[in-house]
């Protein structure tokens, strides 16, 4: 996979201390303009509502960055599906791990197409949507109560199959794997604790597969670590309104702007600036939007200027690092004059 915009573009902003871009002014995203797409891309992923809050922002932002890039996005959601549902899905049977049982589920299905609001299907089997686009990419995710247990009982048994099932019905789609973000914590080492789980078992299935990794999950942690983890409703914030689901605002903006910055990648779209994004996130825009399992509390959050640059900081060195933290607190913000010396930086 080709990083050397997304690595030269992070280490240029990292090294200047007051490289900037302005928000001052959001552009609301014109979903009538035209544009003939160059390439495309077809995503799918098999989640669960921390699917919802990582996917839900990504068509408007591709829109804004790349309208010239074909980019369709499913989800095939239940709420809290572990692997070893979406195993008993693709089986067709009833599965046992341990004193837990489960039986074949139909999901709800979201689709946005080339930035179109979300579309949802509902009581569809895994071979219906499977069937329903040649997709390029199929993703899993463990979900967030065992993405930190223990790789070789939690995800491995289940993945791997889950990858030969996925050939032999999908059959030119790679696999790619959902890095979620830390929930559940009772305090901020804890959200900590769980996002390193999270990170440690992404890592494995990534060498143990060759999948793509999206590693929204430390985009969102750095973006705690860099302080924005009194955000949110729930009771210890984190960005969150409930200690699990990701607050619509800043938290959910980070996650989306990494996994548009993945997508591009993977559909070979080279010539994209991130500070070129002015998304508007509002509560309007989401509605609009319809996106999944939105989880407004009490409103948006953290929509400033300032929160927007820092996730772009943070989304970009997830990209760099997909599987550490990364200390943004020496990176100041500046008005969009000094993005030029930025710019210079970046080699040509």
């Amino acid at each position: 996979m080709n990083r050397k915009l997304f690595v030269t573009l992070l280490a240029a902003v990292l090294t200047i201390a007051m490289a900037g871009c302005s928000d001052d002014d959001d552009i609301v995203i014109d979903n009538s303009l035209k544009v003939a797409p160059e390439k495309s891309f077809r995503l799918l992923c098999f989640g669960n509502s921390f699917t919802e809050d990582a996917m839900g922002y990504v068509p408007m932002i591709l829109k804004q960055l790349a309208p010239d890039v074909d980019v369709t996005i499913g989800i095939a959601y239940i709420g809290g599906c572990p692997l070893q549902q979406h195993l008993a899905n693709f089986r067709g049977e009833t599965i046992a791990d341990g004193d837990k049982v489960y039986s074949p589920q139909r999901y709800v299905y979201y689709k946005s197409e080339n930035g179109s609001p979300w579309v949802t299907q509902r009581n569809k089997d895994a071979a219906a949507i499977l069937a329903d686009r040649e997709w390029d990419m199929v993703t899993f995710q463990q979900n967030g109560e065992q993405a930190h247990y223990e790789w070789s009982e939690a995800i491995w048994p289940y993945i791997c199959e889950l990858e030969k099932l996925t050939n032999e019905k999908a059959g030119r789609a790679s696999l790619g794997w959902i890095l979620i973000h830390g929930a559940y914590g009772a305090s901020d080492d804890g959200f900590e604790y769980y996002w390193q789980g999270a990170a440690d078992n992404a890592r494995k299935t990534a060498q143990a597969l060759g999948c793509t990794v999206f590693p929204y999950g430390t985009a969102v942690q750095n973006l705690r670590l860099n302080g924005l983890k009194s955000l949110g409703d729930g009771s210890v914030s984190n960005l969150t309104v409930d200690n699990a689901h990701l607050q619509e605002g800043i938290g959910c903006y980070c996650a989306a702007l990494t996994n548009a910055l993945t997508i591009l990648q993977l559909a070979g779209k080279e010539d994209v600036d991130i500070m070129d994004d002015f998304t508007e996130i509002n509560e309007a825009a989401v509605r609009y939007m319809n996106v999944p399992g939105r989880n407004l509390g009490s409103g948006v959050i953290g929509m400033t200027p300032e929160n927007r640059y820092l996730a772009k900081l943070a989304a970009l060195a997830a990209i760099y690092d997909p599987y550490n933290l990364t200390d943004l607190s020496n990176v100041g913000y500046a008005p969009a004059s000094c993005r030029n010396a930025a710019s210079e930086a970046i080699p040509q």
